[in-house]
This record gives C-alpha cells, sequence and structure tokens, in this order.
C-alpha cells in the first residue's frame, strides 16, 4: 500500500467517526463506553437476552419498569443517537466496537409517545432508549423498543444485558407476574378496531379507543316482566356468588346471546349490563373489528373479570372465509367463547329475526335456555314461533345461580 492511499483511507475513516458521532448529537459517547461502565465490564463478554413484548402491553410494561427502577436512586433513561440507522441495530451491534475501537451509535436523548390510558388520560411511553438501574444490586441495562412498522419492526422488544444471569432472570420473572395482575386496559370499557398495519402492525394502543362506561338505568330497559332480572341473574350475578359456585364446583363463565329485529333492546341491554358491572374490563367489537376476537379473548383471560361484546355477530356467518386469518373467523370465535374461563362473560347481539328453540340438555352446552323477550311471548314454546321474538341463549352448562348444597 503506497502512502497515498493509507492516509486517504485514515483520513476517510476519520470522516466516518465524525458523521457517527455528529449524528449520535455531537456527545462524544457511545452507548458502548456507557453499558461498559454501568456494567463494570466489557459488555462483548456478556450475553444479550431479548424479549419480545405483546403489542398492546407496551405501556404496561413500561410503567411496571418505570417502578421497578424506580427502587435505584441512580437509575437513569438514555436515548440512542443515530438516526434511523440505529432503528436497524439490535443492543448488540451497538456494544461491539467499531473498526476504529469506537461504537456506532452515541449517547443520545430518549425518544418517547403518548400512549392513551384512558378515556381523558394519556401516559408518556419510552418509545426507543436505554434504562440503566441496578436489580438485586446487580448492573442491569435493558433497551426498551416499540413497535416501528415502517422499519419493519412490528413488535415491540426489549433486550436486556446484565452480568449477573439469575438477576434477569428473576427481573423477568417479576415483569410477567405484574403484568398478569396489572394493566391500563383492567376495569376500563375499551372498543378494539381493525388497524391499518394489518394484524399485529398496530403502534403501542392501536386500534384501542377507551369510552366512558355508559349509564343505562334498569327502568331504561324496556323488556318482558322478569326478563331483565333474569339475564342480570346469568351474567352480573356470578361475580357475586363467585365463592359459592366455586365451592361447588361450578364454573364461572358465562354467555349471552341476543338476537331479534332491531329495535327490540339487544344494545339497550348490553349497555345497561356494562354500566351495572363496575370494575369490570369490557372488551368491545364490531364489523371489521370482529377479526381480533382472539386477541380480545386472550386480553379477557388476562384482565378477569371481563366482559367481551361482539356487535352484529352473525355477520361472520355468512361467509366462512372472512378474516385476515388462516383460519374462518367464525372457527375463531367458537374457539374464542369455548376458551373464556374463570369470570370472563361474553355477550354478543344478532340482528336474526328467525326463531331460537330451548336446548335445556344439548350436547355442546352452548344453549341452555332460552327467554322471549317479546312481550306478547309469555313462554319459551311461544317465543319459538315468534319469528319477531328477541331471546336470550346462554351458553353455560350450569344453571344461572348456585345450586343449593347437598
Amino acid at each position: 500500500m503506497d502512502e497515498a492511499l493509507g492516509k486517504f483511507l485514515n483520513d476517510f475513516g476519520e470522516l466516518v467517526r465524525l458523521s457517527a458521532v455528529s449524528a449520535g448529537g455531537g456527545s462524544g459517547s457511545s452507548i458502548r463506553d456507557v453499558v461498559r461502565a454501568h456494567l463494570g465490564t466489557d459488555p462483548g463478554e456478556v450475553a444479550v437476552v431479548a424479549e419480545p413484548i405483546q403489542m398492546l402491553r407496551l405501556v404496561d410494561t413500561d410503567a411496571v419498569l418505570d417502578e421497578i427502577a424506580s427502587r435505584d436512586p441512580s437509575a437513569r433513561v438514555i436515548g440512542v443517537g443515530g438516526g434511523q440507522l440505529r432503528m436497524h441495530t439490535d443492543l448488540r451491534g451497538m456494544l461491539d466496537p467499531g473498526p476504529l475501537g469506537r461504537s456506532f451509535p452515541s449517547v443520545s436523548q430518549p425518544d418517547y409517545s403518548n400512549a392513551s390510558v384512558g378515556p381523558s388520560e394519556q401516559r408518556r411511553t419510552l418509545q426507543f432508549g436505554l434504562r440503566l438501574f441496578r436489580y438485586d444490586e446487580a448492573p442491569v441495562a435493558i433497551l426498551q423498543r416499540g413497535a416501528s412498522p415502517n422499519d419493519q419492526r412490528f413488535v415491540p422488544s426489549l433486550e436486556v444485558i446484565a452480568t449477573n444471569g439469575d438477576a434477569v432472570s428473576r427481573l423477568f420473572f417479576e415483569l410477567r407476574e405484574r403484568l398478569e395482575r396489572e394493566s391500563i386496559f383492567k376495569g376500563q370499557v375499551v372498543l378494539l378496531s381493525a388497524t391499518g398495519f394489518g394484524p399485529g402492525r398496530a403502534p403501542a394502543t392501536g386500534g384501542i379507543t377507551f369510552v366512558e362506561r355508559p349509564r343505562v338505568r334498569a327502568t331504561d330497559v324496556i323488556l318482558a316482566p322478569g326478563v331483565l332480572s333474569r339475564i342480570r341473574d346469568h351474567t352480573l350475578a356470578v361475580g357475586r356468588h363467585a365463592a359459592a359456585l366455586t365451592a361447588l364446583g361450578q364454573h364461572l363463565k358465562r354467555g349471552l346471546l341476543l338476537y331479534g329485529p332491531p329495535g327490540t333492546g339487544k344494545t339497550h341491554t348490553v349497555r345497561h349490563l356494562i354500566g351495572t358491572s363496575e370494575g369490570t374490563t369490557v372488551l368491545m367489537m364490531a364489523g371489521r373489528s370482529l377479526s381480533r376476537v382472539s386477541e380480545a379473548a386472550q386480553m379477557a383471560r388476562a384482565l378477569t373479570p371481563s366482559i367481551v361484546v361482539l356487535e352484529d355477530v352473525d355477520l361472520v356467518a355468512e361467509d366462512r372465509s372472512f378474516g385476515p386469518s388462516l383460519q374462518p373467523l367464525l372457527f375463531e370465535i367458537l374457539d374464542a367463547s369455548t376458551g373464556l374461563t374463570e369470570t370472563r362473560t361474553s355477550r354478543s347481539s344478532s340482528r336474526q329475526t328467525g326463531s331460537k328453540c330451548s336446548s335445556e340438555h344439548s350436547p355442546s352446552g352452548r344453549v341452555a335456555w332460552t327467554s322471549p323477550l317479546n312481550s306478547r311471548c309469555r313462554d319459551s314454546q311461544s317465543a319459538a314461533r315468534c319469528s319477531l321474538c328477541m331471546g336470550a341463549a346462554w351458553a353455560s352448562r350450569t344453571p344461572p345461580l348456585p345450586a343449593r348444597p347437598r
């Protein structure tokens, strides 16, 4: 190599280094240097543990990590510089030394986003940044990254590096355990909508709208005498009698199907039940958002006690190929309704105008009994013959109230 070529390569290398520093905000401190000082060792000799986050649990994860990190008075959050190039670099790539002995990228300001956590409340959430704190006296660094569909990152993630592997295991155990109990969605009424990015490709709380809990008095629900009381006993009374039902060996899941022509009170009845079930998580879907029924079922299991409302559920039976998933949406709804266990209640409404027969001893247990809601029909046989009658079929193998102890 001649002298001129060698000088050109050295100058070009220096230009690359200065460009990297400039893109990172010009602080001069690389992520590698900061992490090495925090860990007290070369990060290249320590393993990185990656953990994906469910799309809608990023805000929950952020809140839990904020509380965990707050136990360390010296905890801090730093940003990652480097422009768009950082979006395509994982934590290991950030910590590996460059050809000139420096790492890319450099320290910058963290990125945050505002996420809705209620009908009129928002929370600042770490979208891209590095958490530095001590957990059980062990230094830990966590790269928290939200979803970025434009950069082909469709799932939020955590990348953790620590010198104590057992501390990382304990940290993840506490995180998962608390996420089972804590959530911004718990006790809220939320409307799930179809997203523009496809399944699993929405922002932190994309496709989620928090709504105020409706307030519909029982006197405002016009049904046949005794029908609303029986509906309430089958649904809301389950929570009040949960201990007795469990002691008798009964399951706590309940399902309710309201069907009939428009104006017979289906939506009004559901709004009344939602309004009187204070503290219960309510997940509502309609139209194209029915394709998220599997996701809603997972949320319902994690946010018990919960209610899943499927509006105009009969539309999915028109075409079994409807929906973006690999299996027909109708089958997904049936699977989800069967799998809702332990104090999860699913309610759906349909515009069906045909008759519904009582099936007390249905082998599948999906239809336990039918109650006429039309004032002209005073018994189940009349309701079965009345094409304008709105009935309620409960998917349960058990009676609506606890049986007497034997």
